[in-house]
């Protein structure tokens, strides 16, 4: 069986083999009325991949959620919402692993 941080980097080796595959399936050219990303929503999506980088997923979703309903056509702000989604999930499941691997004895001196 894999241990938590196998399966850790066998998801982010999907991303990563995930990612060129989605980049080619982009289309050439916009459709009329979508709008290229601005400086301000290209900082914006900068803020978000820092708050991930701080281990603030939720923070990051929410970001990455109003770029994409801003840009929908934007492959890489569809990606980090998902990466953040992912660690996430990661970072809970870490935590109720945790929380109930250790011991219930109380630790005396």
């Amino acid at each position: 069986m894999c241990s938590e941080t196998c399966l850790y980097l066998r998801r982010w080796l999907l991303v990563c083999c995930l990612l060129p595959a989605l980049a080619a399936c982009d289309r050439p050219g916009q459709p009329d009325g979508l709008a290229s990303p601005d400086a301000q929503a290209i900082a914006l999506n900068n803020r978000g991949v820092g708050l991930m980088g701080r281990y603030d997923y939720d923070a990051a979703l929410q970001i990455f959620r109003q770029l994409i309903t801003q840009y929908p056509q934007q492959l890489a702000f569809r990606v980090n919402h998902a990466i953040a989604q992912m660690n996430r999930q990661l970072s809970l499941h870490s935590i109720r692993s945790s929380s109930h691997s250790g011991s219930t004895t109380p630790l005396r001196r």
